[in-house]
């Protein structure tokens, strides 16, 4: 909406740069993989911050700060050609930086702990954060948005946001340990020959995981669906509802029931086991998202209603999703002798970017398909 109505580029056009830049990011996810697994970052002593993985965090995510706070600053006086290509470089740029991120942070976690319970409540803990943000950003944004114009409103929010991030990453980078050694930590300590795998190898060491290759399965079609409804949703309450900040509505209503459910999950899990748990979560999410299609505008209570049974399932799998991955690392150590935790989360990423860039140009082809004018009363047609 941001790139639409405010920086006001061709939605078509939009949706053909995202996917090619996805497409490009992807093969970006295979080679950050494999530099996190092979690649160790030395900071200076007085950090106190060693390890495989918290090094990359603490160097990538203020580069990546930056980058998408540039992203909301495109000059709304320049040319389409020159925001375009404005857009176009920020996308890139944020795909790099953010694929070191989030790869380092996501394998943290097999780091800190095999214990499966406490793997459990770390996952639900991650998914509460993330469900608390998702809340923060929905209240926040569009009446920021009204209140101080959208250019500079969105500016500042991502300015907060942002600085954020940076915290809440250091946070984790400087208070968090990587208890876990692996075989390739254990020879470099004692002088052995390092144990890698190269660039040839990585599809292989993903394929043969069979744990991975379900849970991708199981995950692309989630980000499809997600990727969908996210790049749908402001459209949806501005122009059919009619309101945008009645966004916030369905965002609380639904996130204080997901956050519940998640820490309810990993008592489910105990009980049920993580795979059960983890496809109840999957079926009644989707099944409530889907009948969310259905309701007529204006409809709140009906709408919220339909929240109820979707943020308990939401919460369930997202409670369970970080857990899961970890074992499925583990799986892999066990069956295949290599320790690969980027790599087994940067192919995941990879191919779910080319369809989740996809779901998420999906609207905004059909806008540019059906003559979508921005910032005023859309027509039925």
């Amino acid at each position: 909406m941001y790139l639409t109505d405010v920086a006001l580029l061709p939605a078509g056009i939009i949706a053909t740069i995202q996917v090619i830049t996805r497409f490009v990011d992807a093969f970006n996810d295979v080679a950050t993989g494999w530099l996190l697994d092979n690649t160790r970052i030395k900071l200076p002593k007085w950090l106190h911050v060693d390890g495989k993985f918290r090094p990359w965090m603490i160097v990538s995510t203020p580069l990546a700060a930056i980058v998408l706070v540039l992203f909301f600053a495109i000059p709304s006086g320049a040319s389409e050609v020159f925001k375009l290509s404005w857009y176009t470089v920020i996308v890139v740029l944020n795909g790099f930086l953010w694929d070191f991120v989030n790869g380092s942070h996501g394998a943290l976690l097999s780091r800190m702990t095999q214990n499966a319970k406490e793997r459990n409540l770390v996952s639900a803990l991650n998914g509460i954060f993330v469900m608390i943000a998702v809340m923060v950003v929905s209240w926040f944004v569009p009446f920021i948005e009204n209140m101080l114009g959208s250019q500079q409103g969105y500016l500042i929010a991502a300015i907060v946001f942002n600085v954020l991030m940076i915290a809440g990453m250091f946070i984790a980078a400087f208070f968090t340990k990587e208890r876990v050694q692996d075989e390739v930590d254990v020879k470099q300590a004692i002088g052995e020959q390092k144990k890698k795998y190269d660039v040839k190898e990585m599809i292989h060491l993903w394929a043969k995981n069979k744990a991975l290759v379900i849970l991708f399965a199981a995950g692309v079609m989630t980000m499809l669906a997600q990727g969908f409804m996210t790049a749908m949703n402001s459209y949806y309450f501005k122009y059919y509802w009619g309101d945008l900040t009645q966004m916030w509505k369905l965002n609380t209503f639904g996130g204080i029931l997901i956050i519940p459910s998640v820490i309810a999950s990993p008592f489910l899990a105990n009980w049920l086991g993580k795979k059960r748990t983890y496809v109840i979560g999957l079926v009644i999410a989707g099944v409530t998202t889907f009948l969310r299609s259905f309701i007529p505008a204006g409809q709140m209570g009906l709408l919220l209603a339909i929240a109820v049974p979707s943020g308990i399932g939401t919460g369930i799998f997202l409670g369970m999703s970080a857990s899961i991955a970890s074992d499925a690392v583990e799986f892999g150590e066990w069956k295949l002798g290599i320790r690969a935790e980027g790599i087994a989360s940067s192919i995941n990423n990879f191919l779910r970017k080319l369809l989740t860039g996809l779901a998420g140009a999906m609207p905004l082809w059909i806008l540019g398909l059906t003559g979508y004018v921005p910032n005023v009363e859309q027509s039925p047609e």
